[in-house]
């Protein structure tokens, strides 16, 4: 992502148009620009073949995906909307892809492979997110937090953190996947450590 708002920016600061622009996006392999393409169809409707039009464009768009989630440029000051939202809380996402892959799950199949971010990293997030944003909970965030190799211990590692705080809901899971609550607040909690 870093990569694609670079050439944007340079793009803007060279004074290039629209269409340049796109062009030097769709050459980096990774970004398919429609207009960039060819399409030619089957009289039955199935596609018979994609061209690019345009020279430097590739023959085909590779998928990239980042593997090292902690060391992707987290956004360390989140943006927080005026208006109160359905889910009122900060969001963390403490891994991507599943383990599971279900056939019938798109996401599943295209978010492959499973990358996990570290119990330090996620402790870091939540930590600089609550600090940066005034937000009072926190959501352990990825297509089946549950699913997280390290989830029990996550989940433990930010209840003790934050259980002696006023106001503070904990919880934790138990090995089996299951929350387990480990305090209440007497007013409206501060914080939630669980997946969601």
């Amino acid at each position: 992502m870093g990569v694609i708002t670079d050439i944007v920016r340079d793009a803007k600061r060279d004074g290039v148009g629209r269409d340049e622009m796109l062009a030097r996006l769709a050459a980096l392999g990774g970004v398919y620009v429609p207009r960039f393409y060819d399409v030619s169809y089957h009289a039955d409707g199935r596609l018979a073949e994609v061209v690019p039009n345009r020279q430097g464009i590739p023959a085909r768009v590779a998928k990239h995906t980042v593997m090292d989630l902690d060391s992707w440029p987290y956004p360390k000051a989140p943006l927080v909307p005026m208006a109160e939202t359905v889910h009122e809380r900060m969001s963390v996402e403490i891994f991507r892809g599943c383990t599971r892959g279900c056939r019938f799950c798109q996401a599943g199949m295209i978010t492959r492979p499973v990358r996990e971010r570290s119990i330090t990293g996620i402790g870091e997030m939540v930590a600089n997110g609550l600090a940066a944003t005034g937000f009072e909970e926190v959501g352990l965030l990825s297509l089946s937090s549950a699913d997280h190799s390290e989830i029990s211990e996550i989940a433990k590692g930010l209840a003790d953190r934050y259980e002696g705080e006023a106001g503070v809901a904990v919880a934790s899971v138990d090995p089996g996947g299951r929350l387990q609550h480990r305090s209440r607040p007497t007013s409206s909690p501060a914080m939630v450590a669980a997946p969601v």
